[in-house]
């Protein structure tokens, strides 16, 4: 099966492995956290599920542990190993490893008599796998009914909606598709193009700190990258342009960076951009629309007679 996979995408894919996959090892470094921050997390995340499948193995005393349990345990340490090499911290990593080890918790208390599960330990451990498997899902709901992720994603879908609609197309200028792609969703708009953020840019903004080879392979995929955007943007227009503005950029760690600006000292971005204007923000976002045909003509003629009123 694993020569099968391999072999299907060289023939079908290539460009992931000779395109894609370079690119993501010459620009992803710059999401990798301090091993420490990533083990603490991984810690925090399976040790309930691990002291509640050690309570369960010891209630079942003499009887044998069945066969799933402990192959369930072993994937849920791959899965975990994945999380780790990856260095990046990010929650979604560790979800193959928290789910493999609940499931085995699971088979493990299924396996074990009434007399087991009746034992204060058994209770504990219950509460434990409820904790650790659901406690995530459960936090995000709660945040949700706070309202402190939905107002913003249903304020960007109501402005694609009525900008973009369903025949113009959206992009934003991110390094994270969190608030905004979902907001796309929502709407129904057409998202520009086939890069999900400029994920490549932080580590070309980032490259004094790494060895110069792999620094001028960063800057490569990162230039080719907004090339591809900015090729996009002149041939699709897309109606609505999203900026994070955030103090703290996914990736950027410590630089003040402005994407504007930055893309701006392109002067075929400079030209593109000329054709939008800043509508009000949404959370910390700066939006642009872009103009109407009919109004770009008409300030193009008041600009033309301010400068020759004959």
């Amino acid at each position: 099966v694993g020569f099968g996979y391999l072999g299907a995408v060289l023939v079908f894919a290539p460009d992931y492995l000779f395109g894609n996959m370079p690119d993501a090892i010459a620009g992803y470094w710059a999401y990798q956290q301090p091993v420490s921050n990533v083990v603490a997390r991984a810690a925090l995340a399976l040790a309930p599920l691990a002291f509640a499948a050690g309570l369960l193995r010891r209630g079942l005393g003499d009887e044998p542990v069945p066969a799933l349990a402990p192959i369930l345990m072993l994937a849920s340490a791959g899965a975990c190993l994945s999380a780790l090499l990856q260095a990046k911290s990010w929650s979604y990593h560790l979800v193959p490893a928290i789910g493999f080890a609940f499931m085995g918790c699971v088979v493990l208390y299924a396996a074990s008599g009434g007399g087991v599960r009746r034992q204060p330990l058994a209770a504990v451990a219950v509460v434990l796998i409820a904790a650790a498997g659901f406690g995530p899902a459960l936090r995000d709901l709660g945040e949700r009914a706070l309202g402190r992720e939905t107002d913003r994603i249903e304020r960007l879908a109501a402005l694609f909606r009525s900008h973009a609609g369903e025949t113009g197309s959206v992009f934003a200028f991110v390094t994270s598709p969190r608030d905004v792609h979902p907001a796309v969703l929502a709407s129904g708009a057409r998202w520009m193009g086939s890069a999900c953020c400029l994920h490549l840019l932080p580590a070309a903004m980032r490259a004094d700190e790494i060895a110069p080879d792999a620094a001028a392979r960063a800057r490569e995929a990162a230039s080719l990258q907004v090339a591809a955007v900015v090729a996009g943007m002149a041939a699709e227009r897309p109606a609505v342009v999203v900026v994070d503005a955030h103090q703290d950029k996914l990736g950027f760690r410590d630089h003040d960076f402005d994407y504007v600006a930055h893309l701006s000292k392109d002067a075929r971005f400079a030209a593109l951009w000329a054709d939008y204007v800043e509508h009000e923000p949404i959370g910390g976002f700066r939006v642009f629309l872009r103009r109407d045909p009919l109004a770009r003509a008409v300030e193009h003629d008041r600009a033309r007679d301010r400068r020759d009123p004959s």
